[in-house]
């Protein structure tokens, strides 16, 4: 009893030490985390996922099955990318910065190849289609890697920066807030772009005469993109000298929450990455609109969702963080209820038609309740590394790999499975595919819910007496034996070789922490007093 109360007023102490000492993030920085990702927003999220299927289908008039092959052979070397370079990055000791030298070279590949997939392919535009998807896909593999460099750099930096649950919900908020913003100018120069060097402004789908809009609009967002990211490697400093502890690969794999997390961030990310890719469709072939709402419908998509992620941290703070991402999976139920029922309409020339307008409200609520799922399930995700962030990139590197390969293998089997008449495809694509997903993340969040539930009723019939502090997600708790226990967010106890690395990264390193529960910490004091 006198070991165990020791160490654990010790450990009060120096946390109360480190909160007087310490540093906070500065707003600045927040702002410069945030721009980390900015060329992956403005190239990928703006161009990539709305208009690739589109660009090489239409435009570049390439057979539905290779515009899914060139698809699927991108998202699948991006998923098998996330893993390694996760690893890969946990792994690197570097004065840099382990995580900011992995963003520097992501950068500069992701920059390099992004260009030629939007532009005539150099010595095979007569070529026969397998030779342009060789080509394509070549470049793809290339920014594909970059992507996933950039990426997990910038997501495993988020438990690494902040200890607090509030901090690590306002910088995911943050980091959608700069995609949206992002992803928005995309659309608004496109939308110029289209209505002034478009090749035949008078049809209504795209066509190899837009071949310029493209090209020029990947040369804009890769060297603008490029540049902004340059301030996140100015102003984000990451922390030297400390030895996070870890765990090792097959512990992650073995956690239930690993997956049911990973299944709600991927079921959020098919929800707008299809929403997205099969829009454009949706309103030229099956609405019969005019090809400038391929524009107007993802901007009022990123619109709604760059609103909401000033929301949502105010969200989670009165309705809890499970039911922000409920009410995001209920936007999203509305707004595929509302396309399935919308009928074509008859008038698509027409500056203003109520039935045929009147959809882009049915855009704004999924672009809101897709930003709610994105931002709750990555904090999930945050909160779920907890201390453990020296596998941090690990963790981000699974996840990020389960959505890559799942909507690589979903895109391929919808173009596998397009009809000759498919105007009414692409309704089926846009309403199924998000009914499935959201099903899919509502059992996920049910069985999450029902074992915290029954967790909280073993730690309740357990003999614990007196409760200390919530530490970096893990609550330290004495028992009726004066033992002190380590308990991870899903409930397992901590031994061994981990919580000797728990116990010497916080008491010997005197690693600087955050007071997460004020009356915690008071209860644990009176009761150690006494």
């Amino acid at each position: 009893r006198l070991i165990a109360g020791t160490y654990a007023l010790r450990y009060t102490i120096l946390r109360k030490m480190a909160d007087q000492g310490g540093k906070k993030l500065r707003f600045y920085q927040k702002i410069a985390f945030g721009t980390g990702h900015m060329l992956p927003v403005l190239a990928a999220a703006g161009m990539w996922f709305p208009y690739n299927v589109s660009f090489f289908q239409n435009v570049l008039k390439l057979s539905p099955t290779k515009a899914g092959n060139i698809v699927l052979i991108a998202q699948a070397v991006g998923a098998i990318c996330m893993p390694f370079v996760g690893m890969w990055s946990d792994q690197t000791h570097c004065k840099y910065g382990r995580r900011k030298i992995f963003h520097l070279f992501g950068v500069i590949a992701f920059a390099c190849s992004f260009f030629f997939i939007w532009h005539d392919c150099f010595g095979c535009s007569l070529a026969e289609e397998d030779y342009k998807v060789l080509y394509y896909s070549s470049f793809a593999i290339v920014f594909q890697g970059g992507w996933a460099a950039i990426m997990i750099a910038h997501l495993a930096l988020v438990p690494e920066l902040t200890d607090e649950r509030s901090v690590k919900v306002e910088l995911n908020s943050i980091r959608y807030g700069f995609q949206v913003g992002g992803t928005l100018f995309v659309f608004v120069i496109f939308w110029i772009l289209l209505e002034n060097i478009a090749g035949d402004a008078d049809s209504n789908k795209l066509n190899p005469q837009d071949k310029t809009v493209f090209w020029v609009m990947a040369l804009i967002v890769t060297i603008l993109g490029a540049l902004i990211s340059m301030i996140f490697q100015l102003f984000i400093k990451e922390k030297k000298g400390l030895s996070p502890p870890k765990l090792p690969w097959y512990k992650w794999l073995g956690k239930i929450h690993f997956y049911l997390f990973a299944l709600t961030y991927v079921a959020s990310k098919i929800v707008t990455l299809f929403s997205l890719t099969y829009m454009p469709f949706y309103f030229t072939h099956t609405l019969s609109m005019d090809k400038t709402s391929i524009a107007k419908g993802p901007l009022l998509f990123y619109v709604s969702s760059f609103v909401v992620t000033f929301l949502v941290k105010r969200f989670s703070r009165y309705l809890g963080e499970k039911m922000t991402y409920f009410l995001g999976l209920a936007l999203v139920w509305t707004a595929t209820i509302w396309m399935w029922v919308k009928q074509p309409t008859d008038d698509p020339n027409s500056s203003f038609n109520i039935d045929r307008d009147s959809l882009y409200i049915a855009i704004i609520l999924l672009g809101a309740g897709g930003a709610c799922m994105i931002v709750m399930s990555l904090s999930f995700i945050s909160f779920f590394v907890g201390v453990y962030t020296g596998s941090s990139a690990f963790v981000y590197g699974w996840v990020l790999f389960f959505d890559r390969l799942s909507n690589g293998l979903l895109t391929q089997l919808v173009q596998s499975l397009q009809p000759a008449q498919s105007n009414e495809y692409y309704r089926r694509v846009m309403v199924f595919s998000c009914f499935g997903a959201t099903g899919t993340a509502l059992i996920a969040l049910a069985i999450i819910v029902l074992l915290e539930r029954f967790e909280k009723q073993i730690k309740s019939s357990g003999g614990v007496t007196a409760t200390a502090t919530s530490i970096n997600d893990t609550t330290q708790l004495v028992d009726s034996a004066g033992c002190v226990q380590q308990q991870s967010p899903s409930g397992e106890p901590i031994k061994g070789k981990r919580r000797k690395a728990l116990t010497d990264h916080l008491l010997h390193r005197k690693r600087k922490v955050t007071l997460v529960d004020e009356k915690k910490i008071a209860d644990f004091n009176s009761s150690m007093t006494i």
